[in-house]
């Protein structure tokens, strides 16, 4: 959960167990109402090399978001 009205959230997402894989964010309003949802493949490797997916969600206005 974030406690502030946020404009845009995201991540690096990144396995130690398996070198591929899918990543999914989804993002919810207040009254937990899907906003919307995706997926990416992703690959990942031990060597620490920025490889991991970036996973991101952007609003033209700052909301809070659970």
């Amino acid at each position: 959960m974030i406690d502030q009205p946020v404009k845009a959230a995201g991540s690096q997402i990144a396995v130690d167990d398996i070198p591929s894989f899918s990543a999914f964010v989804s993002a919810f309003d207040r009254d937990n109402n899907l906003l919307g949802s995706f997926s990416t493949p992703g690959t990942s490797s031990i060597a620490l090399d920025n490889s991991a997916v970036f996973l991101g969600i952007q609003s033209d206005e700052a909301k809070r978001m659970f």
